[in-house]
């Protein structure tokens, strides 16, 4: 059919939309790395008379975590005391209301 500047044209809008896509999508994977990195918490824990501030995905059985007013519990722990101590567990349990644990 001879149309060569329409497939011009259409040509250019493929590699446009090929070219805004990828840019989009890298944009995404970069500020979901970067959230990814603000949910890791990090927690003071007693090591070996040491007192350490460490990121939760580095704690070990046998580390002693000093859980203080607003932090997130890091992992599966044993209380070996606690004062007013209240967990939110709406991401678990889909309770709105803080729980009261002893």
């Amino acid at each position: 059919m001879h149309h060569y500047s329409d497939s011009i044209v259409i040509a250019l809008v493929i590699i446009a939309n090929a070219i805004i896509g990828y840019v989009q999508e890298r944009q995404a994977d970069d500020a979901l790395a970067k959230i990814s990195e603000l949910l890791i918490s990090k927690n003071f824990v007693i090591r070996g008379d040491e007192k350490l501030e460490l990121d939760s995905r580095e704690l070990v059985v046998g580390d002693l975590v000093n859980l203080e007013a607003g932090d997130a519990i890091p992992a599966d722990l044993r209380l070996i005391s606690a004062d007013n101590f209240s967990v939110q567990e709406s991401s678990l349990t889909g309770e709105s209301v803080s729980v009261e644990k002893n």
